[in-house]
């Protein structure tokens, strides 16, 4: 196949591990047409790294890039139409934490969620091993496509790579 045949673009996004080994892989190849970028998490933002940076980062996987209130509204929703009774009391015992610019799942102190009771808090793994769950978190990303309109920083900068 000729170069010159690809007329898209692709963008591959990865998430990021507490420890990142430098890679050899190119971020991005000389026509453009293909990026690699890593998710992160930095001081309250999410930056679109190159995978040849290596060193100790935020664990950073793209549940915790969103928007946190259309993440909460996708989670209950799912909660409630998905859930066993034992998760859906369990989550009544959380509520919206409206602290933080991202949904930050995998960060205890800006998660999305806080618990409104102490046996909230010693169960909020329960929680999050529930909507971690691959056909969960795939019903969570198709409610929070349908209902998000927020113009996230991040995700306007994958757009500008389509348009480079």
């Amino acid at each position: 196949m000729k170069k010159n045949m690809i007329k898209g673009k692709v963008i591959c996004l990865i998430d990021t591990d507490d420890q990142q080994s430098v890679h050899s892989l190119p971020t991005e190849t000389l026509n453009k047409s293909l990026f690699i970028r890593r998710l992160q998490i930095k001081d309250e933002t999410v930056i679109l790294s190159k995978t040849s940076q290596g060193g100790i980062y935020i664990k950073t996987e793209i549940e915790d890039c969103l928007a946190p209130d259309c993440f909460y509204d996708s989670v209950s929703r799912v909660i409630d139409k998905n859930a066993p009774p034992e998760i859906k009391k369990l989550f009544l015992e959380f509520e919206f934490n409206t602290k933080h610019l991202y949904s930050n799942i995998n960060d205890s102190e800006r998660r999305f969620i806080e618990p409104k009771t102490l046996d909230a808090h010693k169960k909020t793994k329960e929680i999050l091993n529930f909507i971690q769950q691959h056909n969960i978190k795939y019903k969570i990303a198709l409610e929070y496509s349908q209902e998000d309109s927020h113009d996230l920083p991040w995700i306007i900068e994958v757009f500008k790579l389509f348009t480079e």
